[in-house]
């Protein structure tokens, strides 16, 4: 909308509003606030906070915090950290970390880790690994994969492969084909064709067409 709210439409929770906040109209949790808090508003959880901390809002788990950490929020599992982490707050499971891994977090699972591989943390699906690869955990489908490719771990379907093409690993449908394609991998719908098209692979939605 341009320049004028349409009051009747007070049903629709995800327009624009243009320069002022309708004080009626508490019940749409999806609206943008031009400079001030409403204080009235305290149920609507996607609000954007412009320049202060509300202290009284420990109900609004997605707000966003200025400058300081609320302690007395530890219920509020989305709120972003100043500069410290909260060793109390362990039941936050989307908090940022600082500059150091809390090794008795590890049902955290979307914590980011900062320096070291936590190896004993293998229940930590999306977690970052910084310069290794974890042997052990290989029921964990979506991390990095740093240097080396894992010939052993054929049921991760999301890693990166490094180097070299795995042919023993024919039911992972989204790997990296590395330089050559693989012709007895038909049932593969995603994968990299390298640089011709295959004509009797007609059921392979996705291939690459390379143009004659």
């Amino acid at each position: 909308m341009n320049r004028k709210y349409l009051k009747s439409y007070r049903h629709t929770p995800m327009r624009l509003m243009n320069r002022k906040y309708l004080k009626t109209y508490r019940h749409n949790p999806m609206r943008l606030m031009n400079r001030q808090y409403l204080k009235s508003y305290r149920h609507n959880p996607l609000r954007l906070i412009n320049r202060k901390n509300l202290k009284s809002y420990r109900h609004n788990p997605m707000r966003l915090i200025n400058g300081k950490y609320l302690k007395s929020y530890r219920h509020n599992p989305m709120r972003s950290m100043n500069g410290k982490y909260l060793k109390s707050y362990r039941h936050n499971p989307m908090r940022l970390m600082n500059r150091k891994y809390l090794k008795s977090y590890r049902h955290n699972p979307m914590r980011l880790i900062n320096r070291k591989n936590l190896k004993s943390y293998r229940h930590n699906p999306m977690r970052l690994i910084n310069g290794k690869y974890l042997k052990s955990y290989r029921h964990n489908p979506m991390r990095l994969i740093n240097r080396n490719n894992l010939k052993s771990y054929r049921h991760n379907p999301m890693r990166l492969i490094n180097g070299k093409y795995l042919k023993s690993y024919r039911h992972n449908p989204m790997r990296l084909i590395n330089g050559k394609y693989l012709k007895s991998y038909r049932h593969n719908p995603m994968r990299l064709i390298n640089g011709k098209y295959l004509k009797s692979y007609r059921h392979n939605p996705m291939r690459l067409i390379k143009p004659e």
